[in-house]
């Protein structure tokens, strides 16, 4: 596996990926960039098992540290990757988010050489906005796509978008592997809140916002929706934020942001549940205008939440309402969360009505688990 990510412990589907090809019977090493650019051999995930990943520095990076020369870190990363490749000879090899696609044409000739059998494609997100509005770029895209043996998506829908605004991405062959959370995640032990956010509460109710104080995820919204309103719980939201945003709404607020917001920095995924099961409800909005790639998300944290029980507040997006229809666990607003008076009318109509909302059976439950897909990799693998 090839893979730039901020940080290991906060790429939750990487690490499924990872444990899913090992119940298989696969071997994984990973060659992967974080955003430390820190070397280290190995990773453990808390299970005690100790991953076979290079873990890179790269030189390039360290001399020359300005954006304006990524195409130097780039490189350096292409190369070193390839030489691993060529060492260790791998049956498949699977890259990651559409920012590795410079990859490709490299990774084919080393197919042609005979150094590995299949390259997988798996587009954590769709492309940047810069391509996604350029004609000619979106058929550069296709073109490199056409060069994996198989491209993975997120979910239909944004597979579906794949094929029909990316001319010759009907030729490629796909997949998708949707963003469940895994058995791990699930079992996980229910845990106190800290201390110092039990005495903030002081009995008090709340929302679990899980995508921090940003105005993409529509953080201004829900606060304005909240955080006048004492009839409806508080807020706790986690992931850290905007200090911008967070400046701006502590001085509109005053005192009532500090009495009805509290506010964590980011939290390693297995850590989440304590915050999840002790929440009235998780708030998830991906706004519209951000561009297709934000409408069309169908995240990790929605089954976070529905997969611990714990009812959910989403926007319109196709896909998360899709999954509402499917397990009606918490309410849909009537738009993608950025109206302050639609999200607060769907909050109400939640607070009127949860204790009629059904739980979740445990085999509703288990069909929106990661291990659910372990068959459907096994066969994207090996086809």
């Amino acid at each position: 596996m090839v893979i730039k990510t901020n940080a290991l412990i906060y790429d939750d589907r990487f690490r499924k990926e990872v444990q899913s090809l090992q119940r298989i019977g696969c071997q994984v090493s990973a060659s992967v960039l974080e955003d430390a650019n820190q070397a280290r051999n190995g990773h453990d995930y808390g299970d005690g098992v100790q991953q076979n990943f290079r873990v890179l520095s790269l030189l390039t990076k360290r001399l020359l540290k300005s954006r304006l020369f990524v195409l130097f870190h780039l490189s350096e990363f292409i190369l070193r990757t390839c030489l691993h490749i060529i060492r260790s000879k791998p049956d498949v090899v699977w890259i990651h988010d559409p920012i590795l696609m410079v990859f490709v044409p490299f990774l084919q000739l080393l197919k042609v050489m005979g150094f590995t059998r299949k390259i997988i494609w798996d587009q954590h997100e769709l492309p940047i906005k810069r391509i996604d509005q350029s004609g000619a770029l979106r058929r550069v895209f296709a073109w490199f796509c056409r060069g994996a043996d198989l491209v993975v998506a997120a979910n239909q829908e944004r597979l579906d978008y794949l094929k029909d605004h990316y001319p010759g991405f009907d030729k490629v062959a796909h997949g998708v592997i949707r963003n469940y959370s895994d058995h791990e995640f699930i079992e996980q032990p229910s845990k106190p809140l800290p201390d110092d956010l039990v005495n903030w509460l002081d009995g008090r109710e709340y929302f679990l916002v899980q995508s921090g104080v940003v105005e993409l995820r529509n953080f201004r919204a829900v606060a304005e929706a909240i955080i006048p309103d004492d009839t409806l719980p508080v807020i706790v939201a986690v992931g850290g934020g905007d200090k911008a945003l967070i400046n701006e709404l502590q001085q509109r607020y005053g005192e009532r942001f500090q009495q009805r917001v509290y506010l964590i920095g980011k939290v390693p995924q297995m850590e989440l549940t304590r915050y999840l099961d002790g929440s009235v409800a998780s708030i998830i909005f991906y706004q519209k205008s951000y561009g297709i790639n934000n409408w069309l998300c169908e995240p990790n944290r929605l089954f976070q939440a529905l997969n611990r029980n714990r009812p959910v507040i989403v926007g319109n997006n196709p896909p998360m309402a899709s999954v509402l229809q499917e397990y009606p666990l918490g309410e849909v607003v009537a738009d993608d969360g950025s109206e302050p008076e639609y999200l607060k009318q769907a909050l109400k109509q939640f607070m009127q009505n949860r204790g009629q909302l059904p739980a979740l059976s445990e085999a509703q439950i288990a069909n929106i688990g990661w291990e659910s897909q372990d068959p459907h990799i096994a066969e994207l693998v090996r086809c």
